[in-house]
């Protein structure tokens, strides 16, 4: 039977709250500062903002934020980046879609493209801790 080495276990609670809050703020945060560069771009500039670069931007956004959380926090990185990007997905379709949640196929299919994403940021993130 192998016994774990102390000096290396981790111990504190799964889930940190504040530190899930902080990757969802670098996330609407970084939404927000990519929202007002392309109004500058839009306004200014003879060009048009592409549905796949907006959605490019909205997923460079959740996997920051899920890579801090999983920096932040001690154990479950990736279970803290999911909840990340499932709090930013939620909170970014409910702001577009007036308050309409849950409403199509495609909503669940953008939901569940997110959540690999949003894990793998958390753990990109956890990695830098070992």
């Amino acid at each position: 039977m192998r016994m774990a080495n102390p000096g290396n276990s981790k111990t504190g609670p799964v889930l940190k709250v504040g530190v899930i809050l902080q990757g969802l703020l670098l996330t609407i945060f970084l939404h927000l500062a990519a929202v007002v560069i392309l109004a500058f771009l839009v306004s200014y500039c003879d060009w048009q903002a592409e549905t796949k670069l907006l959605n490019l931007l909205a997923h460079v956004g959740v996997l920051a934020g899920a890579i801090m959380a999983g920096n932040r926090c001690e154990r479950k990185a990736w279970l803290n980046g999911l909840l990340v990007g499932a709090a930013a997905f939620l909170i970014l379709t409910w702001v577009a879609e007036k308050g309409m949640l849950f409403g199509t196929w495609l909503w669940w299919k953008r939901l569940f493209r997110m959540g690999p994403l949003a894990i793998s940021g958390g753990i990109l993130g956890g990695l830098k801790n070992t």
